[in-house]
């Protein structure tokens, strides 16, 4: 009895312990729950007032382009009119804030002579409400919803997962530590693109897919989860915006059912995909009278505008029917490509997306389950379709900041954690990100206004540029520096890839070939290295490149196609250097079937004219290096021998 009596007045003290123990827990998980919440709520508060207060007109000087003046005019023709037709009322309300009117808008002729919109309609329909409220800045709120909404579901993920301390931080980073903030500030279908196969992924992917009794009266009947639908719906209209690859979205999701036994919810989320895509193609036809919306009549239009007066019409616009890929790549072509795409200069997605590169080593560094090989797979299978049917316009078309028809399978590669990134891992991610995308993540207006500008500078410049986007490049915004031809006729045209020149110019009196000296000659800077990209017509057998000196001596390099030579040059010096201009890059797109070649001219010091020289050059205030002029000399048994 004493034994007994003395267990149980030691075991009262124990069960009273484990009570208070357990509403500790309670109390704490509480109040973890509550500063979640916190957390989320200064998130999204932070990103929308942001955005409530930052005026786009007025930081892209009243001037939009191409792609978003088209989702604007679309989104302000639903806000207002609800229809898609172009009329001379969408054309006025563009200008009240941008008015220069929109530029490169794309329009259809349809039947009956109706003008519509030759954009998809999913963006224009999401921002239309924010937009009728608050004009041009109701994108970037819708912007800012949507990224905060991809953060609060990375974070819930990852706790569900079985990771809650860092679960917010991982999220945030994975989705800040990009290009996303700049796109962010564009009217363009990249962050609804990232967020629609983010947010179905963050429903629907839930490794390892064991088969196991349905829980509700709505999945039993279904056959599926409720999770899973809502995923099929967001997977299907992003498929409506970008159709390929999103299209592949359908494929392990349609095996996890298998994969589950679940073979009427197979049925039912395959019939939903179809009934969702299906579906707004069909709205896409009863509204501009096609299923395609970017095939047909297709103009873009610049400068003058259907219906601003009598005189124009839509046939005064310029063809731009996309109803066939122009391009296909061949085998060799398509295995060069992956590397431009991965690690390319402009384009490369391990510079633009560090994050991603973080999330597949961590995933890499302990593999859990065949799902995220399969993630893999699906991401391996849209980089090689567009390498295939894109291969010289794979990141978007020129001005991209990095590449815009990369942000799906960046999404996909966020699920690839098992659980949150370490506090060391997120500190080596966030110096990456630093380092490579430091200067456009804290001026996205003056990058999204200069594309390319963030790459011409270390360590950038350590990356080779991507050839196979010579047409699409984004330096080639710039209209000093795109495709300047040079010689009369033209013996080759230049591609600068940096703001290291100054020209062409007149004055080349001084170049030893006669030959050579009609095709005119260009500056570099001084104390820079200009690189640029050649175009020939045919295979050409050497480069010349002749090089005259400022009053003070200077070391100069030249490089082609990764060969150099250095040479000392005295003041006022000039002389050729010839290197061999090697195979060169076989470029075919847009009408284009020409060689590329890789150069590039180092100017160690400079001089300035107006201080340093009296030779009528007093009023320029340039620092300049060396003069040049570059010549080109054909293969023998080429074209042209």
């Amino acid at each position: 009895m004493a034994t007994t009596a003395a267990l149980s007045a030691s075991g009262a003290p124990r069960r009273s312990d484990a009570r208070a123990n357990r509403s500790r827990r309670a109390r704490g998980g509480t109040e973890v729950t509550r500063r979640r919440r916190a957390f989320g709520l200064a998130l999204a508060g932070f990103v929308v007032a942001t955005s409530l207060v930052s005026d786009l007109p007025v930081t892209r000087r009243r001037v939009f382009q191409s792609d978003e003046a088209t989702y604007y005019v679309m989104a302000q023709s639903l806000a207002h009119d609800l229809d898609l037709t172009y009329t001379r009322h969408d054309l006025a309300r563009s200008h009240q804030e941008f008015p220069g009117g929109p530029q490169g808008v794309f329009l259809k002729k349809v039947a009956g002579d109706r003008i519509v919109f030759g954009k998809g309609y999913l963006l224009p329909l999401l921002a239309a409400p924010f937009v009728r409220v608050l004009d041009a800045r109701g994108f970037l709120v819708l912007h800012a919803v949507l990224l905060a909404a991809c953060i609060a579901a990375g974070a819930s993920w990852l706790r569900a997962m079985g990771g809650a301390r860092g679960a917010a931080a991982t999220a945030a980073t994975f989705v800040a530590g990009s290009v996303l903030p700049v796109y962010a500030r564009w009217m363009t279908t990249e962050i609804s693109h990232f967020a629609l196969v983010f947010l179905g992924m963050a429903l629907w992917f839930r490794p390892p897919f064991r088969p196991a009794p349905l829980d509700g009266p709505w999945a039993r009947r279904f056959g599926t989860d409720p999770r899973d639908v809502a995923a099929t719906v967001l997977f299907g209209l992003a498929t409506f915006l970008k159709p390929l690859p999103n299209v592949l979205l359908a494929v392990p999701l349609g095996l996890s059912c298998l994969w589950r036994r679940r073979w009427w919810g197979t049925v039912v989320v395959g019939a939903v995909f179809v009934g969702v895509v299906g579906g707004l193609f069909l709205i896409n036809r009863w509204a501009t009278g096609e299923f395609n919306y970017q095939g047909g009549h297709r103009v873009t239009c610049l400068f003058r505008f259907p219906l601003e007066d009598s005189r124009v019409g839509i046939d005064d616009c310029f063809s731009m029917a996309t109803e066939k890929l122009a391009d296909t790549a061949t085998p060799k072509e398509w295995l060069t490509g992956w590397r431009s795409y991965l690690v390319g200069r402009f384009g490369g997605v391990a510079w633009h997306f560090p994050m991603a590169i973080v999330a597949l080593a961590a995933f890499l560094r302990r593999p859990r389950d065949p799902w995220r090989w399969g993630l893999i797979v699906v991401a391996i299978a849209e980089i090689g379709w567009a390498l295939y049917f894109i291969p010289f316009n794979y990141v978007g078309g020129g001005g991209a900041i990095g590449n815009r028809y990369f942000m799906g399978t960046y999404a996909l590669l966020f699920f690839l954690l098992a659980r949150p990134l370490t506090a060391r891992t997120l500190a080596l991610g966030w110096g990456a990100v630093g380092l490579l995308l430091g200067g456009a993540l804290l001026a996205p207006t003056a990058v999204t206004a200069s594309p390319g500008s963030h790459a011409m500078s270390a360590p950038w410049r350590w990356f080779a540029p991507d050839r196979e986007l010579l047409l699409d490049l984004p330096t080639d915004t710039n209209p000093h520096a795109y495709g300047k031809p040079f010689g009369t006729p033209p013996r080759y045209k230049l591609y600068f890839l940096d703001d290291s020149f100054y020209g062409p110019e007149t004055g080349c009196g001084w170049v030893p070939s006669e030959h050579a000296r009609g095709a005119g000659c260009f500056w570099i800077r001084g104390g820079r290295t200009a690189e640029f990209l050649l175009q020939s017509e045919g295979p050409l057998g050497e480069i010349l490149v002749a090089v005259a000196n400022g009053p003070r001596p200077n070391h100069v390099v030249v490089r082609v196609e990764g060969r150099e030579q250095r040479v000392e040059l005295a003041p006022g010096e000039v002389r050729v250097v010839s290197l061999p201009a090697g195979e060169g890059f076989s470029y075919h797109h847009k009408g284009l079937d020409v060689l590329v070649h890789r150069v590039s001219v180092a100017s160690e010091r400079g001089f300035v004219p107006a201080l340093d020289s009296g030779d009528g050059r007093s009023g320029d205030q340039r620092y300049l290096g060396v003069f040049l002029n570059v010549d080109v000399v054909p293969r023998q048994g080429g074209p042209g021998t």
